[in-house]
């Protein structure tokens, strides 16, 4: 099986996991910082530590990536799990996600004085209110563009289910928001 991920131009087949590794880490690191960011958002929790672990784990665990996914959802599910345990850790099972036209959000920017810091705030709120399997599926679809293919190799759910969770947490995020004043 030829798996060639996209990020990366290099095919599992022809070379060790350990090349594909050391070839992706800057492309995959920024989006896998921000995944974490964004799913301990509130929380107190360090992702720039929980970032680390999880490029620590999986280059400790590179002999069991078997090429059945790509190394980027391969990725993708050990930082799910690595916050999931952390959260777990302290009792907190708050993950963070956001819809795509605002995904931008997580990124790192300053109030440039027009509201969007405080609209951030409320959306990051929000978000904070969804049941954490309904996080997810936001964080992954509509913040890493994540397909639901991909979803499913992480989470381990059908790809239906996905969907139909999606749709409804946008709902709930809208509503949420709606309700509290703000039009998504």
């Amino acid at each position: 099986m030829m798996m060639m991920s996209s990020t990366t131009d290099i095919d599992t087949d022809a070379h060790p996991p350990q090349a594909v590794f050391r070839h992706g880490v800057d492309a995959w690191y920024p989006a896998i910082y921000r995944h974490i960011a964004a799913s301990t958002y509130g929380t107190g929790m360090d992702a720039d530590d929980l970032t680390q672990d999880v490029f620590l784990k999986a280059w400790r665990k590179i002999d069991t990536f078997d090429g059945r996914s790509s190394m980027k959802t391969w990725l993708y599910a050990i930082a799910r799990t690595t916050v999931l345990n952390a959260l777990r850790r302290r009792k907190i099972r708050s993950v963070l996600s956001f819809f795509s036209e605002w995904s931008a959000s997580f990124e790192p920017e300053g109030d440039r004085g027009d509201g969007t810091a405080e609209l951030r705030h409320h959306l990051r709120l929000a978000i904070a209110a969804l049941p954490e399997s309904y996080r997810t599926v936001i964080l992954c679809r509509d913040v890493d563009g994540l397909s639901y293919a991909e979803i499913a190799a992480i989470t381990g759910e059908a790809e239906g289910t996905l969907r139909s969770r999606h749709f409804e947490a946008r709902k709930r995020l809208r509503d949420h928001l709606t309700r509290n004043g703000i039009t998504p």
